[in-house]
């Protein structure tokens, strides 16, 4: 019976969906028809952007880095989606939604940087000296030729929305965590708590 319970918690219901039966599989065919085209352009880009030695710069190698990007984020989230719209029961396992949510928040962020990244490739180049120990996109910046201030702004919207958005959450999560301990008042939950936190922002402090 225990084992019944384990297995069952591992099963998540998804109930995002309100949709007519009538427009069920219309649906599903515009998605399919979507889907098939977002592989075969990217595939299409892929292969062109190898074969044709004339397309092995920069900015090109970047437009192959946005299709395999494309095609990964693509094919996490549409099949499975085809697959709960025409299912009555629509469940997924725990593991395969942390997965999902990984590549869908990967996948947005990834597409940003390689954009922003085109960006800075397109500019004119008139430097030869990066001040810096590394590349990064700032001191690709300093080469060009060009005013960058629009890209400036870019770059800088985009990390102070990324960071935002990340130690929100987790400050968000942490005062949750914090509040459920201070309610339940359960030594065993909070050390628990404590451990998984503690390991977490030691984690996040040596990322940043």
């Amino acid at each position: 019976m225990e084992g019944n319970k384990s297995i069952l918690s591992d099963i998540l219901e998804i109930q995002g969906f309100d949709i007519s039966s009538e427009f069920t599989y219309p649906l599903f065919f515009l998605l399919l028809f979507v889907y098939v085209s977002l592989l075969f352009s990217n595939i299409a880009i892929l292969v062109l952007i190898i074969i044709e030695k004339s397309l092995h710069q920069p900015m090109y190698m970047l437009f192959c880095n946005l299709s395999v990007n494309d095609l990964i984020g693509n094919t996490v989230l549409l099949p499975q989606l085809m697959a709960h719209i025409i299912s009555t029961e629509r469940f997924i396992t725990y593991k395969q939604c942390v997965v999902q949510a990984f590549y869908s928040h990967m996948f947005g962020s990834a597409s940003h940087m390689i954009l922003m990244i085109g960006l800075t490739v397109r500019l004119p180049r008139c430097g030869s000296l990066i001040q810096n120990a590394y590349c990064d996109n700032a001191s690709l910046f300093k080469l060009s030729c060009e005013n960058v201030s629009i890209n400036n702004i870019y770059g800088l919207f985009f990390t102070v929305l990324l960071f935002s958005c990340s130690i929100g959450g987790i400050a968000a999560t942490y005062f949750r965590i914090a509040l459920v301990c201070w309610i339940k008042k359960n030594k065993e939950l909070n050390n628990k708590a404590l451990q998984t936190c503690a390991s977490h922002l030691v984690l996040y402090l040596i990322m940043l």
